[in-house]
């Protein structure tokens, strides 16, 4: 997230408090949205008491982001067969009459999501995924990548957090429409 203060002369950038989760170990528990929410407002609290206590200005948001980054480990064997067991929108009738296997692919997506009615659009999510190799296991692995850009309501921290809430539950909607049961059982996915 990029906070820039009112009279334009502090440029804040507040990236790092993204959190990039890697599963290691049966152990490792994955880090819920409302803990990463809190210490993001935490953090955007402090940014927003240094901007006040030096008098720079406020911090004036125009555009928000959300972004989650999914990487689906495929079974040994051939990963184009593997993706109709992944996604709801890829059938295995789907490749082509090419003499041989499907090897792999990917996939590209935008949507407009809708804002209040008869008002601008909430924002845009793109959807992408395509194959990646997982060097600590040397194989071949399946990234998805949603991102959900907009405008909040207004330029207010509380307008921030309210749109990061729905750009997420969007996010997690259209994940959960796009991967077929057998993953969600698979990821033991709780509703």
């Amino acid at each position: 997230m990029q906070a820039i203060c009112e009279a334009r002369r502090v440029c804040a950038n507040l990236s790092g408090n993204s959190s990039n989760w890697r599963h290691r170990s049966p152990s490792d528990q994955y880090p819920r949205y409302e803990p990463l929410r809190e210490r993001f407002n935490a953090e955007f609290a402090k940014v927003a008491e240094f901007l006040e206590e030096k008098q720079l200005g406020k911090i004036r948001c125009n555009q928000c982001e959300v972004t989650y980054i999914n990487v689906i480990s495929l079974d040994d064997g051939e990963p184009g067969a593997q993706l109709s067991k992944i996604f709801t929108f890829w059938s295995d009738d789907s490749a082509c009459v090419v003499p041989g296997s499907f090897d792999r692919g990917s996939f590209g997506m935008s949507f407009i999501i809708d804002g209040e009615v008869g008002g601008d659009p909430f924002g845009r999510l793109h959807v992408d995924g395509g194959p990646v190799l997982l060097p600590s296991e040397d194989r071949l692995a399946f990234r998805v990548v949603l991102t959900t850009r907009g405008n909040p309501a207004d330029e207010t921290v509380e307008s921030v957090f309210a749109w990061l809430d729905r750009a997420r539950e969007v996010g997690v909607r259209v994940f959960t429409s796009i991967t077929t049961e057998y993953m969600h059982r698979l990821w033991e996915r709780r509703s």
